[in-house]
């Protein structure tokens, strides 16, 4: 079963949403495998309406133009109402035997209520014009959900993948990791992996939500869906297909669909008992002021048809989710994934944000600031050493230390007899003797004599480095400092958070106090925690929340998950970010950029804002029309009118909201210039 079949049948289930519209609005759409199976249905709608048009205006000629007898034109009318009106009666039998009004059960008795007392052009026009209107509110709620299908179609079915017996097409789901695909200008990447020949560039906007294209060449890592623009490629595949960020997407979308928002399901739980109450209210009009007052009985139970068809709450029950669903395309055009209404909803209400520092508002990547030697020794055997015994590691400050000695143009000696230990520091033979590399602590440990180096290390980690000790047996050899740049736009993006909303901005971090210190001063946070274990984490996001109410967490490792999960929005920077990371949390950044943050709070501000617009409208409007009913003002037409011209008002001012993820994307694209411009 389809992501739109699962979605649709679980709308359906919801009171007013037994029709195609409001159950495309819950669903959000077909998916692109159910896009046939919901095409033909639109065309058989539109060609019943059609015939029903046909009819009606056969009808009224003959009424009106002919001398014919009655009995031929209600004859024309009655067919009228069989074509356009089978699937509301089929609809509205069912919903009745469900015992629960929808829609097309008050459709229905209004119907047959005109019939009974004679009113068969009206009953025919009213038919006729709920028909036409559907088709109006399909066409404008599939248009509010192209921008998240087209998402949801970018992985490629097959691939042309290198064998050692030549090159051989394969289906994408039988990729697997270690797998090498062909890549030619053009075409869409087929998998998540890592570019092991060629250069090129690649349209990564489908996917993080950047506009410009971006440079890939050996090393580098590339996404499935993505378009390698202008040059030929191979990429070893990391992921199996439905592992990739991508597969990650579809998901997200999915599971963001099935959720419910505080907003919708308070609607949903006001359906259930409106709907009822309107019907015992029509039935009140319609008998009271005839057994009480001696009225006439055709006169009252006429305004109490009308009163049924105002009534139906089609656009309040879709005033909700379709405005959720155009929310989470244009975060998703934006770069952001959002798992559901609700975390949309708290992140446009957050007025704290806990940031970690490495990966999130700093780049991640430690680079070499400083070396110094000690002892005689020169810069380049303190480095070479450095790289001998950090040469099979993948902690992230070898990778500092073997970039440092390769742009120096140094080649690692070789070493043996390999031990690491964790937190601490390494070890190895390097020419027949053992070497050491890591904090005063592990240097100490191994019996190498200090000699006034504590002092050293305090200077460079005074600037918030972090200082790796380089010794032999005998004695120390040198010190590398090496440290975590800021995130360029960092401080621009917590400023804009802060005009979004924001009362107060942490940064917590299981770094020392000197690097943290300097970070926090860089990127202006309000104040920071240093040295915090991930247990320490959670609660210092607890202490934020007993402050503020609602609390936001940006993280990027699997240290900051149990505060992720106990956020009210965990935020996962989505495409450097854990596993851990992105599946704990509520949204994830796909393109890691922070300065997606306020654009997701003013969307999700937005969406509220919109929320609140549409309830009120179509709660006044039908509030208006009840009351021009009860006087006899209103006709059953008319009735129409008002309940899928409130619905199809309520999804174009929703389809607003989907503009939002094109201006985020122009925004990035001239953050990204002029990032590279000050460059």
């Amino acid at each position: 079963m389809s992501i739109a079949d699962n979605v649709a049948n679980d709308g359906k289930r919801k009171a007013g949403a037994d029709c195609p519209a409001c159950a495309a609005a819950m669903s959000g759409g077909p998916d692109k495998n159910g896009a046939a199976l919901i095409s033909w249905p639109r065309k058989r709608n539109a060609l019943r309406t059609a015939a029903a048009g046909a009819l009606f205006a056969a009808g009224a000629a003959v009424e009106n133009l002919t001398s014919a007898p009655r009995l031929m034109s209600v004859a024309i009318y009655a067919a009228t109402l069989i074509v356009a009106g089978a699937p509301v009666f089929i609809g509205g039998a069912k919903s009745i035997r469900a015992r629960s009004l929808d829609m097309n059960a008050l459709m229905s008795i209004s119907i047959t209520g005109a019939v009974l007392i004679g009113a068969w052009e009206e009953g025919a026009m009213v038919v006729l014009l709920f028909s036409i209107a559907e088709m109006i509110e399909e066409y404008t709620v599939s248009k509010a959900n192209k921008s998240v299908e087209a998402m949801l179609e970018l992985t490629p079915e097959t691939a042309l993948i290198k064998t050692p017996g030549g090159e051989r097409e394969t289906p994408v789901s039988e990729i697997r990791p270690g797998d090498v695909a062909i890549v030619r200008p053009g075409d869409r990447i087929p998998v998540d992996g890592v570019v092991v020949y060629g250069g090129t560039t690649v349209d990564q906007s489908a996917v993080t939500g950047e506009s410009m294209p971006v440079a890939k060449t050996a090393g580098d890592m590339v996404f499935a869906g993505t378009i390698n623009v202008d040059g030929a490629v191979e990429i070893e595949a990391t992921k199996e297909s439905g592992e990739t960020m991508i597969a990650r997407i579809r998901k997200m979308v999915e599971e963001a669909r099935q959720r419910k928002a505080p907003a919708q399901a308070l609607i949903d739980r006001f359906a259930r008992v409106y709907t009822p109450a309107a019907v015992a209210a029509a039935a009140v009009v319609a008998v009271a002021p005839v057994a009480f007052f001696g009225e006439p009985f055709e006169k009252w139970f006429y305004r109490a048809l009308v009163m049924l068809v105002i009534a139906c709450p089609c656009a309040l029950v879709i005033s909700t989710p379709v405005a959720i669903v155009a929310a989470l395309g244009a975060a998703a055009r934006g770069g952001v994934l959002v798992r559901g209404g609700a975390h949309l909803e708290a992140i446009g209400r957050a007025r704290a944000f806990a940031f970690d520092k490495t990966g999130t508002l700093t780049r991640g990547e430690l680079r070499v600031s400083a070396v110094s030697p000690l002892g005689g020794h020169s810069e380049s055997e303190t480095v070479r050493a450095a790289a001998a015994l950090n040469r099979r590691s993948e902690h992230h400050i070898a990778s500092a230390i073997l970039e440092k000695a390769r742009d120096s143009g140094l080649a690692p000696l070789e070493a043996s007899d390999f031990k690491s230990v964790r937190g601490r520091g390494v070890s190895g033979m390097i020419g027949g003797e053992l070497f050491f590399a890591g904090n005063l602590a592990f240097i100490a440990e191994n019996g190498v004599p200090l000699a006034g180096l504590e002092r050293a290390v305090e200077d460079l980690e005074s600037g918030g480095a972090t200082v790796i000790a380089v010794a032999s047996a005998s004695e120390a050899i040198g010190l590398i400092a090496i440290e975590d740049e800021p995130r360029a736009e960092a401080a621009a993006a917590l400023r804009e958070i802060r005009r979004a909303g924001a009362h107060e901005i942490v940064m917590l971090t299981g770094d020392n106090l000197s690097a943290a210190r300097r970070v926090a001063d860089a990127v202006g946070v309000d104040s920071f925690e240093a040295g915090l274990l991930p247990d320490e984490k959670l609660e210092a996001v607890r202490r934020l929340m007993k402050k503020h109410g609602i609390v936001a967490m940006v993280g990027d490792g699997v240290n900051d998950a149990p505060a992720l999960a106990e956020a009210a929005v965990g935020i996962a920077m989505g495409a450097a970010g854990s596993d851990a990371a992105i599946e704990t949390a509520d949204v994830a950044l796909v393109s890691d950029d922070i300065a997606r943050i306020p654009f997701l709070m003013r969307l999700g501000a937005a969406t509220l804002s919109v929320i609140k617009q549409n309830i009120a409208f179509s709660i006044a409007l039908k509030a208006a029309f009840l009351a021009a009913a009860a006087f006899g003002s209103a006709t059953l037409w008319m009735a129409v009118f008002a309940d899928t011209g409130a619905s199809i008002i309520v999804v174009l001012n929703s389809v607003r909201l989907a503009r939002a993820g094109v201006v985020a994307r122009k925004r990035a694209t001239t953050r990204t210039s002029l990032t590279r411009i000050r460059r």
